[in-house]
């Protein structure tokens, strides 16, 4: 008998607890196993994610990818738009690189489409350490880069054994009123040459199929040699400027040196670019010597910010506009001197010469040397 009301509370007991989970679905389902959904849809427990679409961009070393593309770097200032391939910062102070196998990158796009950098407030990027081949603040794979927006960007390539550079495209676009400053940091083989040319160095923007800009954008490049890029065809001349456009802010950019002498490369173009031209230094006429006919000036030349020189001879040391005043220009800085021939003899000539710097469309003229004066040759006795 107590065997017997030993079982019947047993079975009444199961029958309770079986009439209770069936009134409560949330205990029946914790009867069951986890549920993360009540009733009303709501989540009560955890639930796996399905798997993130990784993306081949790399931000600070870090990978974009489809979880984190609107907070990159968990700080809110780089979000990512996969769909039009665009990377928005906003006030960023990006450390750190992806590194690869002999290279590294703070910002780095593998993708098959052209990206854009969207740049607002001040945002900087710096590499530390040391790469054995490469390091760029910025490195696009294909394409063209375009940066655009109405703020500043500072990208500086860290210290590697060939190429430092603050940016390395394919091409560069600048657009709006984006302010941009790229720096290239030192290399081991600084100074290695091939065919005449620079091969390995440090390098403001590396950029082979162009560099152009538009609106009142700026570009401000520093390094060993501040930009390279592939020229339209293997002329040089007026042809470089149109690689490089200022748009409505002539300033904002220049070309200030060239090394265009090779055989092999001569399709490449090595030029300095800074944010403004600089004035040439003030010059001077070392010597006058009369010849038959004319004369002959030396003077001394300048090592910077000087394209060529410009010289003014007048017959008055007043130098006036129209036929009086004669000019003589070269585009060559390395020239030292000039002859002037089929002057009117006996006859007192006034000289002075200044430099030339030309930076695409525009031109900025040094100070007038101080004035000199020599009277020619008189004709033969008769």
């Amino acid at each position: 008998m107590k065997r017997l009301r030993t079982l019947l509370c047993v079975m009444l007991t199961y029958m309770l607890w079986m009439g209770i989970a069936a009134a409560n679905p949330a205990r029946q389902a914790l009867a069951q196993g986890p549920d993360p959904f009540s009733n009303d849809g709501s989540v009560v427990g955890s639930v796996v994610e399905p798997e993130s679409t990784a993306y081949d961009v790399w931000v600070g070393g870090k990978r974009v990818t489809s979880a984190n593309a609107k907070n990159v770097l968990g700080n809110g200032k780089v979000s990512y738009n996969a769909s039009t391939n665009t990377l928005t910062l906003k006030n960023a102070k990006i450390k750190g690189s992806h590194k690869g196998t002999d290279a590294e990158a703070g910002i780095a796009f593998f993708t098959n489409t052209s990206p854009t950098i969207i740049v607002k407030g001040t945002n900087s990027i710096t590499i530390g350490g040391y790469s054995s081949y490469g390091s760029y603040g910025i490195y696009a794979a294909t394409g063209t880069l375009t940066i655009a927006g109405s703020g500043k960007l500072t990208t500086t390539g860290g210290r590697a054994g060939n190429y430092s550079a603050g940016i390395y495209v394919p091409r560069l676009a600048l657009k709006g009123s984006v302010r941009v400053t790229s720096r290239g940091s030192t290399t081991t083989h600084q100074g290695y040459t091939q065919a005449g040319l620079p091969e390995t160095g440090s390098f403001g923007v590396i950029a082979p199929n162009g560099i152009s800009m538009s609106g009142s954008a700026q570009l401000v490049a520093s390094g060993k040699l501040a930009a390279y890029w592939r020229a339209p065809s293997a002329k040089y001349g007026s042809g470089y400027s149109s690689l490089v456009k200022a748009g409505s802010n002539s300033k904002s950019i220049s070309v200030s040196s060239t090394n265009p002498s090779s055989r092999v490369y001569t399709q490449y173009r090595y030029v300095k670019i800074s944010n403004r031209s600089k004035k040439p230094a003030k010059m001077k006429i070392t010597s006058v010597s009369l010849i038959d006919g004319g004369l002959k000036l030396r003077w001394k030349t300048l090592s910077s910010n000087c394209t060529g020189y410009q010289l003014q001879l007048s017959k008055s040391s007043s130098f006036p506009s129209g036929k009086s005043t004669w000019k003589y220009s070269t585009s060559n800085k390395s020239v030292s001197g000039a002859t002037l021939t089929n002057l009117s003899e006996s006859t007192r000539y006034y000289m002075r010469i200044r430099g030339i710097n030309k930076a695409g469309s525009k031109t900025v003229y040094g100070p007038w040397s101080a004035t000199k004066s020599a009277v020619t040759l008189g004709g033969a006795a008769g």
